[in-house]
């Protein structure tokens, strides 16, 4: 369910907003810097605590809700949202995501790498989780992340472990782009 409409300042969710929260199986939050999450973040933080929620990060948008299950920036975003160790290794990805993890309070941040795949972390460090993409993919990746962030989170409705529904969603992602992006 979309709540905005591209511009402006969100107003106060209504009840149709309130009821598909409450009845979602599974919450997509792609929020671009509009704050639109903002207005509903009491909801989502409900929403978190029963079903998996998938937020898509925007460096000047609000950060996701405590109990997010993966929040899916991509790298430039991890950048720009946590300094983290200089440089574009998988150690450096690694170092933000858990930084981010744990300053949203979030079970997993799965960091898009575009060709590289995807680098899955968890608050505290711990071992990363490198899913690679499953071929290089040529064409535009305009809508990849979108792409990649909404197989994430119907896999995670389905049932599917966080791990299994990240390599889905590589899989779409590469296949999206594979056939020419947005």
């Amino acid at each position: 369910m979309r709540i905005d409409r591209g511009g402006g300042t969100p107003g106060e969710p209504d009840d149709a907003v309130r009821e598909a929260l409450t009845a979602a199986h599974a919450v997509l939050v792609a929020d671009y810097g509009r704050h639109t999450a903002g207005a509903v973040r009491p909801h989502l933080e409900e929403a978190a605590r029963r079903t998996p929620l998938v937020w898509d990060p925007h460096p000047k948008g609000d950060p996701p809700v405590p109990g997010t299950r993966i929040a899916t920036p991509n790298a430039a975003e991890a950048v720009a949202l946590c300094a983290g160790a200089p440089g574009s290794s998988l150690g450096a990805f690694a170092e933000r995501g858990a930084e981010l993890a744990e300053r949203w309070r979030a079970a997993g941040v799965a960091v898009t790498l575009g060709e590289r795949g995807v680098l899955l972390t968890r608050p505290g460090g711990g071992t990363p989780m490198l899913i690679p993409a499953p071929f290089r993919a040529e064409g535009d990746p305009c809508g990849a992340g979108d792409c990649f962030a909404a197989t994430t989170v119907a896999a995670l409705a389905d049932g599917l472990l966080p791990e299994e529904a990240l390599q889905r969603a590589v899989a779409e992602a590469a296949a999206f782009v594979a056939a020419g992006g947005a």
